[in-house]
């Protein structure tokens, strides 16, 4: 049995919107590394990968590795997006209930990407060590993790732990398991799902020779733009070069766009993206790096 060791931030699927034309090259996409601005022409099936990523390891069980969240992702989850796509592709506005379908797609695209690991692994440390809640993590949810006091290699109750550090909590250690993500991940999946589906949802049409750029983040929520001059309500993530569906706007309809509409949105595109930014077109993607980054 092929174990999925090698797991997609962004899945195949979605990145197979955004390929090379080229018949000779139907698996490739034009791929910039953020940090060097290098670009090159790259197999879709080789990124963004890392190994183990949602892997659940169980320590208590001489390592085992369970791949339940890989698995979720790959066989429940991304088929949503073409499923959800095609009707869009023709002009046809979602449903109620192909919007509550698709917007589980959207929840965990939001949810798996490097930099939500991170922000969401903070929350919990900080909801460990003083019950409060983040933007995504509700310290009311720490009772699905497991908790365990130490004071040196000796176990304590949590009354305990409270009472010996005298509200000190800056000089407590506290080590967060990288399974408290994975657990995380399908405790909210359902809740963000709902909360977004409720939304209005418009569809942005790019203008004739411009195109929706993608990365290794592409959910960006109205929140997270800090653009006071941002010409969108709402967020965006791209579906295709020439789509890109606008969460939470202020109605539901197909809206075509011009060119300085379209610059702003790849550099929020550009600006969130983790590691990666992907292109189907490399003279395209060479052109909007070297705007946004000169």
């Amino acid at each position: 049995m092929n174990l999925p060791i090698k797991q997609h931030i962004v899945p195949q699927t979605y990145l197979r919107q955004f390929k090379t034309t080229s018949p000779k090259k139907q698996e490739k996409i034009w791929v910039c590394q953020k940090e060097s601005k290098h670009i090159r022409e790259q197999r879709i099936a080789k990124t963004p990968v890392i190994n183990d990523f949602y892997t659940f390891i169980d320590e208590e069980n001489a390592g085992e590795k369970h791949y339940d969240a890989e698995l979720l992702f790959g066989k429940d989850i991304e088929p949503l997006f073409r499923k959800s796509v095609e009707p869009l592709e023709n002009n046809n506005m979602l449903s109620d209930y192909q919007k509550r379908e698709f917007s589980i797609f959207v929840s965990s695209q939001k949810l798996r990407t490097v930099s939500m690991k991170e922000k969401i692994s903070t929350e919990i440390e900080q909801a460990f060590k003083y019950g409060v809640s983040g933007e995504w993590f509700d310290s009311n949810a720490l009772s699905i993790f497991k908790q365990e006091f130490l004071e040196g290699d000796k176990y304590i109750t949590y009354e305990e732990f409270i009472e010996k550090s005298e509200g000190n909590f800056e000089e407590v250690s506290t080590e967060v398991n990288k399974n408290c993500f994975i657990l995380f991940i399908p405790w909210k999946l359902i809740d963000f799902a709902n909360e977004i589906a409720s939304q209005n949802w418009s569809y942005l049409v790019a203008p004739k020779n411009n195109y929706f750029l993608t990365s290794d983040n592409p959910v960006i929520l109205e929140r997270e733009i800090n653009d006071p001059y941002f010409p969108i309500q709402g967020g965006v993530f791209p579906l295709t070069p020439k789509l890109a569906l606008n969460i939470n706007s202020n109605e539901e309809k197909f809206k075509k766009i011009g060119g300085k509409h379209m610059r702003k949105i790849n550099e929020q595109i550009i600006f969130h993206s983790d590691r990666f930014v992907y292109s189907h077109d490399e003279e395209f993607l060479k052109r909007i790096i070297r705007k946004v980054t000169s």
